[in-house]
């Protein structure tokens, strides 16, 4: 009794013991229970010992091995779990009860399970099974265990139908034993449960959990912690839901139940905060979420040691956390800790390691360290492969993470590769509906968006989204995350309407599921704000950006990678805002905030680098941009592949930098490694490699290869046509480059169908105000601006600067360029004011929002100076000019296109000043430049070619000129073809040296050639055929057909009138021109009208001090001229000279020109002096500036030579001619120029002046042959010519071949004037001298007054040229004797004279020696005398003693002096002539034979018979061999000699 009662009290004492145990057992404390179970183990081998009875004993030792091995599977220390279980079977077999083997069982396929064994679990699951059937039989609630826990592991093998089954099985046996209402059954329920939920069948898994919940509360009440873990596991379906207060509550249910229930140190509390941060984590509340977390990761540690599967899982957790706090040093510090323990724990192929390998991974790629990331995911892979094979979720998960990696390295076919195996598995292992299969979908779409291939895209959210809203309803964050994607996709597609509405939708599920304060929200805002950003809504855009800021603030403080997005995304706000320092300041928040979250080598860091260099850009800082883009690059490298979508947008960034920089080549090189990249990992048919060729294309078009830009722009087109479809604004881009192309090559109709392409599309995206249109609408406008459409062009322009005021303000760079684009029109128009304010408005905007030395201040400086230049205002216009060089040179460098521009516009102006070195220096600079960026064969290279001809055209070097411009031409038509405008420009210059050559019908030709063109390629209606019909009416008018030149000046003038209205310096010009026609047809009234038309819109256009006005002077004075108003012309001319001298340098060919005008004056004045100062003031210009071998030179040469002839100084007249005549010689060649013509014409009337008659008819034969070249035989020029021969004729007494090279004369000049025209008067009257010489003097008199009478009606009474018909009619009439009627005619010629010239002219001598003769032959010698004096006064001050008028003059006194009889005083006075003659023109001379036959005849007279005949003989001899035998001088001679003779042998 005894032994008994002691066996009683131990095993009393070993169920104590045991019983402690059980309570720590499910109090989670598993240290304390095991040593319980350890101590009554002890006590029963103790007892054991000592006694025989030892069933009761073995039956709790059995029951305490399998709790033992229960606590061990818990703490996954399988080794020892495994251990207790081969006990407890050891035992069952020791008590021979094989129904206790399948509890065993059970535990080994708990441990296989667990180990993720499935396969072995499910063996030994079955084979419990299969026992518990034998010894129990088909309804008994162990049977019903074990259907439960084979539905587990169907349930951890993702076959849910099979678990489903085998749960449906277990309740079956449970509702059949213990009914409805009994925690067995709610565990079911609950299991049941489980599995919805991971099908995301989440309303079965609420219903189920929630049938669970309504048995298990009556059975335990509130507060029991079977009622907690059912609110648990309630919560973790809100949690999918994204219901997450209804989470948060169900867990704080939970929690409350468990601490009341357990207080705080126990393993479901832990569960409990796991959960929480679980839910804190997905509302973006970081630091609540990490809270929670380190309290269930106490709880562990305290209870399980810091050496367990669940504390190395809770540091996952929180490295999970930290990653998304962007702290992923602290994340791998975390996950670092999390591996070695599972290290420590498991062997190396455990799904505790893969956990650990996976958060790492995520850390690397989250810090941009792919490979490392890579490494880490693959590991997880492998792990996870040999622990569930390749067709599980959890690998699933694996290819889903590597995938997202090799997105991010664009290795897009690998992503794709990955993402179709993880959906394999998951169509596989779930069917069609289930979130996996969604998830799947939507990472495809991802990639397929990156791909640009959003067709695909889009189809794959789609799928995604249907088994989304199947499975969790509308309101869900997964749905509203596929809307978001949508939208992205929408929003590259430019359909940013569409891309807003599912934002929207996106934001309203989210607002509605979690807080505001979510960073899912924040990236929403950031997605509306980029789609109001690509719409230019800037506000909008800002507000949503600055959303997102406060919230990643308020979540993550301010130093978190997702912060430095917002700043980021705000400084590209401020940067299309013109905000720049604004931006700078934002770009540079984000770079330090990255800096210190990432290392310097990230790809976040690199884009930081990149948004500066952007700014940069914008700000034309293009050196430091560059430095920037590199730096970028440089990181890219470091992080990426070199075959990386980074690395080809880097390049793409850096080549448009060093295309802006005009380094092409560089430029090209570098959009070629993009387009390599792009192609290699896109393929041919995506956005990016279209992109590619629209940059090469870009890059072409600037060097000038059109054909090839337009390769590149058709191979953009095709792509993106083909992906993106027509309505999308990278196709508009495309288009519009093509325009920009055509535009160029003058193929503006075309070039204006794809601009309305461009619109058309744009329009349909954008709407009507858009940065986008006002940006076409300033294309169209340049388009129009190009063909002269100049009120079309003024319009689209006020278009688009109305949409940019609208969008930005007054104050942003795009206004800038429309006030600058509507400036140029106004220069075009002429209108230089408004065209400056618009300038000065721009240049105002730049420098208060860029610093002084920006490039974009250099363009207004340049567009200020080159209105300057077309003022005239040369000094402000070469400031403007070099202030915009000096910006350009120190932020482009040297070699640089916008350089070697402005080297041109410098030598344009240096040019017009006639600075020729300096201009040739210039364009030759610019020629280099232009070399080394674009080779020989470019536009530029023409256009250089185009100013250095134009210097040596200026210069007089017409072969050198045409050679220049002939390479112009060859390069132009290699690049545009025939048919272009810039071609026609090269033929205008080349028919410009042809017209200097006065090669006139080439000229016309060429200018022929280029009006064509222009006609092909503008509308009638444009400038440049303006232009052309001018050209073509200059060479007309220099052809003589004067009708054709008035009817090319009209048809100019209609077409600058529809253009430009009546006041525009154009107008002025054409009606300037038309004057000057008017002039040449000697309709002086016609001339000063439109010349006064020309100057009224010069006057009210330009300053009164402009050349132009100057110009219009100087015509108006040459009619004065002409008109015989020489006062009137001087002042005229002074004017002029007024203006250029305030305009220009003294030392100026305009200047010349004017003191060679105003010599000309003083030289029909007759005040020969002070012609030659002027026309030596002129000279000394010129040699200064060109040097000796100058035409214009030859022309001074030539104007001095006219004087001296005029003076009778012929050995000084003939030495200039010479000096003219050499120059135009080496200049054109004997028969090419009509310089040279005119010289030899003017050597020739010395000659003849000088009675050298052979000589005369020589060199005017010589100028004859030339004109007839050149001008051909119907020009004024041949009948002026046949007209001076036929005055050499006359003086040689050929009266019918002078009378014959008259009446040739005569007919070219009808045949070319009116018939009331001067020349063909002063033909009439150059007729009459001849017929008069024939004495036919009624004849002579019909003539002269045929002359008079269109003299009269061109001139009126008061000209010079009717005093000298007056005045030959006079002496006609003296030789009539009709003394009367010449000494009538002789004073209306004087007082016409008096009245023009004052006193003081060799005119008004002659009038007084012409009038003294008539006296003379009415024997009123003193009134002759009177007037002889009267005559050598004026003749000896103007001309001086040595001079062959004054020698005439003494000739005439010493005729009178004879008649007196007063002999002595005769031959004095006939002496006195005689030596001046001789002086002056030497022996052989005309007037010396005169002046020794008039001696003779004093010597007859005297009786000096010998002496007599000895004189005649004199004069006879030169009579002969001026005029040969048959010459009535000579005949006269002949008779005088024998008659003195006779008188002499009478005697």
């Amino acid at each position: 009794m005894a032994n008994q009662d002691i066996q009683s009290t131990i095993l009393q004492r070993i169920q104590s013991l045991y019983d402690m145990a059980k309570k720590c057992d499910n109090n989670f404390n598993y240290s304390h229970a095991l040593s319980y179970y350890t101590r009554a183990l002890d006590e029963i081998q103790t007892t054991i010992c000592i006694t025989s009875t030892i069933s009761n004993y073995r039956q709790l030792q059995f029951d305490i091995y399998l709790s033992m091995c229960d606590i061990y599977i818990e703490q996954h220390e399988w080794t020892k779990a495994d251990k207790f279980r081969q006990q407890a079977l050891n035992m069952a077999d020791e008590l021979q009860e094989q129904e206790k083997i399948p509890s065993c069982l059970d535990r080994q396929g708990n441990i296989k399970r667990l180990q993720y064994d499935e396969k072995e679990a499910l063996l030994y699951f079955q084979k419990s099974l299969n026992m518990k059937l034998k010894f129990f039989g088909n309804n008994s609630l162990k049977v019903s265990n074990s259907y439960h826990q084979i539905g587990q592991v169907y349930d951890n093998q993702h076959d849910y139908d099979e678990a489903i089954l085998m749960y449906r099985k277990s309740l079956d046996i449970c509702l059949s034993i213990v009914g409805h209402n009994d925690p067995v059954t709610a565990q079911t329920y609950s299991s049941i449960a489980i599995v919805n939920y991971k099908q995301g069948k989440y309303d079965e898994a609420l219903w189920m959990f929630q049938k669970s919940l309504n048995i298990l509360l009556p059975v335990y009440g509130n507060n029991h912690p079977n009622i907690a873990r059912l609110y648990n596991n309630l919560a973790s379906v809100y949690y999918e839901q994204s219901k997450y207060n209804e989470a948060l509550s169900m867990f704080d249910k939970s929690l409350n139940i468990i601490l009341s229930d357990v207080g705080y140190n126990h393993l479901d509390v832990a569960n409990t905060y796991r959960n929480i941060g679980y839910v804190y984590k997905s509302l973006c509340k970081y630091d609540e979420a990490i809270s929670k977390y380190q309290k269930s990761l106490d709880i562990n540690i305290s209870l399980l040691g810091c050496s367990h599967a669940v504390v190395a899982e809770l540091y996952n957790k929180i490295a999970e956390v930290n990653n998304h706090q962007g702290k992923h040093d602290e994340a791998i510090s975390r996950c670092q800790k999390s591996l070695n323990i599972c290290l420590s724990i498991f062997d190396h192929n455990h799904l505790y390691i893969a956990e650990s390998y996976h958060q790492i991974g995520y850390a690397y790629d989250h810090q941009g360290k792919y490979d490392e990331a890579l490494s880490m995911y693959y590991k997880s892979l492998n792990i996870r492969i040999s622990v569930f094979g390749p067709n599980h979720p959890n690998v699933f998960t694996s290819y889903n993470n590597i995938a997202a990696v090799y997105r991010c390295q664009s290795k897009y076919n690998e992503a794709l590769c990955m993402h179709q195996k993880s959906l394999n598995i998951t169509l596989s292992v779930f069917g069609l509906y289930h979130l996996n299969v969604a998830t799947s979908y939507n990472n495809l779409g991802v990639v397929y968006h990156n791909l640009c291939k959003y067709d695909e895209a889009i189809h794959m959210y789609r799928k995604s989204l249907d088994i989304s809203l199947s499975l969790l309803g509308h309101d869900n964050t997964n749905v509203a995350t596929l809307y978001n994607n949508i939208g992205l996709v929408y929003s590259s597609q430019c359909k940013y309407s569409q891309a807003l509405s599912m934002f929207q939708k996106s934001l309203d599920i989210f607002l509605l599921v979690v807080s505001n304060n979510h960073h899912s929200i924040a990236k929403l805002y950031i997605n509306i704000g980029t789609a109001y950003y690509h719409q230019d809504k800037y506000d909008k855009a800002l507000l949503m950006f600055q959303k997102s800021l406060n919230i990643t603030t308020s979540i993550y403080g301010y130093n978190h990678p997702d912060v430095a997005t917002s700043y980021s995304n705000i400084g590209h706000v401020n940067k299309q805002q013109g905000k720049y320092d604004e931006a700078l300041s934002m770009f540079q928040k984000s770079l330090d905030i990255r800096l210190s979250a990432y290392s310097h080598n990230h790809s976040d860091v690199a884009i930081s680098y990149s948004d500066i260099a952007f700014v940069y850009e914008k700000q034309c800082k293009y050196n430091e941009a560059l430095s920037m883009f590199q730096k970028s690059l440089h990181i890219i490298f470091s992080v990426f592949d070199y075959n990386h979508l980074h690395v080809a947008n880097s390049y793409d960034s850096i080549g448009r930098i060093y295309g802006t920089l005009s380094k092409y080549d560089e430029a090209i090189a570098m959009f070629g490694k993009s387009l390599d990249i792009n192609l290699s990992l896109l393929g041919h048919n995506s956005i990016k490699v279209a992109t590619s060729y629209n940059n090469i294309g870009s890059i072409n078009k600037d060097q000038g290869k059109y054909d090839e830009a337009l390769l590149m722009y058709r191979k953009s087109l095709n792509i993106l046509l083909s992906v993106v479809g027509y309505n999308h604004h990278y196709v508009a881009a495309v288009y519009n480059n093509i325009g920009i192309v055509n535009s160029s090559q003058g193929k503006f109709d075309q070039a204006l169908a794809m601009h309305q392409k461009t619109l058309s599309i744009s329009l349909t995206i954008l709407g009507q105000n858009h940065p986008d249109i006002a940006t076409l609408y300033n294309n169209i406008a340049c388009l129009y601006h190009e063909q002269g459409m100049y009120n079309e062009a003024l319009s689209m322009h006020l278009k688009s600067l109305k949409i940019r005021l609208s969008i930005f303000g007054h104050n942003h760079l795009d206004v800038t360029m429309s006030y600058d684009n509507i400036g140029s029109i106004y220069h075009s128009l002429c209108q230089y004011d408004e065209a400056i304010s618009m300038h000065r408005k721009s240049l105002d905007i730049k420098l208060s929002l860029l610093d002084h030395n920006a490039i974009v201040v250099a363009i207004s400086y340049g567009n200020i100076g080159r209105i300057n230049y077309r003022q005239c205002k040369y000094d402000e216009a070469l400031f403007m000019l070099r202030k915009s060089l000096d910006i350009y040179l120190s932020g482009v460098g040297h070699n640089h296109l916008a350089v070697a521009k402005l080297y041109n516009e410098i030598g344009l102006v240096n040019d017009d000043q006639d600075k020729l070195n300096e201009a040739l220096l210039m364009y030759q600079k610019s020629l280099k430049i232009t070399l080394s960026l674009f080779g020989y064969n470019h536009p530029d290279i023409a256009t250089s070619f185009n100013r250095i001809g134009s210097v040596y055209e200026h210069q007089g070097k017409y072969n050198e000129a045409l050679a220049i411009f002939e390479k112009s031409l060859s390069i132009k038509l290699s690049v545009y073809g025939h048919n272009c405008a810039d071609v026609a420009i090269s033929y205008n210059n080349i028919a410009s040296v042809y017209h200097s050559q006065c090669k006139y019908n080439k000229a016309l030709l060429t200018y022929q050639k280029s009006l064509n063109i222009y006609l092909s390629v503008y509308s009638h209606n444009h400038l440049d055929v303006a232009t052309s019909y001018n050209n073509i009416g200059s060479i007309y008018s220099c052809l003589c057909k004067h009708d054709e030149a008035i009817f090319m000046y009209r048809k100019s003038l209609d077409i600058l009138l529809s253009l430009f209205g009546h006041n525009n310096t154009n107008v002025a010009a054409l009606y300037n021109n038309i004057g000057f026609v008017n002039y040449l047809q000697c309709k002086y009234d016609e001339a000063l009208s439109m010349y006064q038309k020309s100057l009224n819109i010069y006057l009210s256009v330009l300053e009164c001090s402009h050349h132009l006005v100057a110009v219009l002077y100087t015509n108006i004075g040459r009619v004065n001229i002409d008109q015989g108003k020489y006062d009137a012309a001087i002042s005229m001319f002074h004017k002029s000279l007024n203006i250029t001298l305030s305009g220009l340098d003294h030392n100026h060919p305009n200047v010349a020109n004017l003191y060679d005008k105003i010599g000309l004056a003083y030289f029909y004045q007759s005040k020969y002096h002070q012609a030659l100062s002027m026309h030596q003031k002129s000279l000394k210009i010129r040699l200064s500036i060109f040097g000796r071998k100058h035409l214009n030179v030859a022309k001074s040469y030539n104007s001095i030579g006219t004087v001296y002839d005029s003076l009778c100084k012929y050995d000084e007249a003939i030495s200039m001619y010479r000096k003219s005549l050499d120059i135009s010689l080496s200049l054109f060649g004997h028969d090419n120029t009509k310089v040279a013509a005119g010289v030899y014409n003017n050597i020739g009337h010395v000659n003849y002046n000088q009675c050298k008659y052979a000589e005369a008819l020589s060199m005017y034969q010589k100028s004859l042959d030339i004109c007839l070249l050149v001008d051909g035989y119907n020009h004024s020029h041949i009948a002026k010519l046949y007209s001076n021969i036929g005055l050499v004729y006359s003086r040689q007494g050929k009266c019918n071949g002078a009378l014959s090279m008259h009446q040739k004369s005569l007919y070219i000049a009808l045949s070319i004037f009116d018939h009331d025209h001067p020349e063909v008067g002063a033909i009439y009257n150059r007729l009459a001298l001849v017929i008069e010489q024939q004495d036919k003097y009624d004849e002579a008199l019909l003539m002269y007054q045929k002359s008079l009478r269109i003299k009269l009606l061109v001139h009126g009474h008061n000209h010079a040229d009717i005093a000298t018909i007056y005045s030959n009619i006079g002496n006609l009439y003296l030789r009539q004797s009709k003394y009367k009627e010449a000494l009538s005619m002789l004073q209306k010629s004087l007082n016409i004279r008096l009245t023009l010239f004052g006193h003081n002219h060799l005119d008004v001598a002659n009038s007084y020696s012409s009038i003294g003769s008539v006296y003379d032959n009415l024997y009123k010698h003193d009134e002759a005398i009177s007037m002889f004096q009267k005559s050598l006064d004026i003749s000896l001050s103007l001309l001086g003693p040595n001079n062959s008028k004054v020698a005439t003059l003494y000739k005439d006194f010493g005729c009178i002096n004879a008649k007196q009889c007063k002999y002595d005083e005769a031959l004095f006075m006939l002496r006195k002539s005689l030596d001046i003659f001789l002086l002056v023109v030497g022996y052989n001379n005309s007037g010396v034979a005169r002046l020794y036959s008039n001696i003779a005849s004093v010597s007859y007279l005297q009786g000096r018979y010998d002496e007599a005949i000895s004189i005649y003989r004199k004069s006879l001899n030169i009579g002969i061999s001026l005029f040969g035998h048959n010459h009535p001088d000579v005949a006269e001679l002949y008779n005088k000699i024998a008659s003195v003779s006779e008188k002499c042998n009478n005697s």
